[in-house]
């Protein structure tokens, strides 16, 4: 797909979204919100779910443009997102997009599209927000639109993915559903401890999430 977006026809509908998926655009340009006091805080935009009736994942990461409204921006017909004017934030966003996807209690991962060369300017590095959502158990995921040169920002986010040609994007967008469908995510009903349930010696594979020892 790369920087122009031609898709042939039979590989555009195979990665077209399955029914039960969902996908959100965390803008990384934040919004100055004025609170209590002198107080300051600054708010990620977190778009709408897309789902299957709006199109593939590529057609969505194709159509994201400015949109008619000033200073904001469009994926597809249906979702607006607006930033403020600002330096990027690459990776404070990444982390808000995983507590968001911890935070639906379904199988999940963030997604990061890079061209290569952007400037970031986080509070937080990208090793530090990788930890994060290794904690919060939200895989990461990164594309870029092109191959990385040495010494490039990316590279900080560990291993990519160059989707440049239509055989890599799709070969990116299998193994990102295979991951998803390879996650269990098992809620257990009933007046239980949550450091009283254990597994048996039989339960390879699995682990217990957010049981304090």
């Amino acid at each position: 797909m790369g920087r122009v977006g031609h898709l042939a026809r039979d590989i555009r509908y195979e990665m077209q979204l399955g029914k039960e998926d969902g996908v959100r655009f965390v803008f990384p340009v934040p919004k100055r919100i004025a609170g209590s006091g002198d107080q300051l805080s600054d708010l990620f935009d977190i778009s709408p779910v897309s789902d299957y009736r709006t199109g593939s994942l590529p057609w969505l990461l194709k159509t994201l443009r400015p949109s008619q409204e000033p200073s904001a921006w469009q994926v597809g017909r249906r979702i607006d997102i607006y930033p403020v004017t600002g330096p990027p934030r690459i990776a404070d966003a990444v982390a808000v997009a995983g507590l968001q996807a911890a935070a639906e209690n379904r199988r999940r991962a963030v997604l990061l599209v890079l061209s290569g060369d952007e400037k970031d300017a986080s509070t937080y590095d990208a090793a530090r927000v990788r930890r994060y959502l290794a904690a919060l158990r939200v895989p990461l995921v990164v594309w870029t639109l092109e191959k990385p040169a040495s010494g490039s920002p990316v590279e900080a986010w560990g291993p990519s993915q160059d989707i440049s040609l239509a055989q890599t994007v799709y070969k990116a967008a299998a193994e990102l559903r295979d991951l998803l469908d390879s996650q269990r995510i098992v809620m257990v009903d009933g007046r239980l401890l949550p450091q009283s349930i254990a597994l048996s010696l039989q339960a390879a594979g699995l682990e217990l999430v957010g049981v304090t020892p």
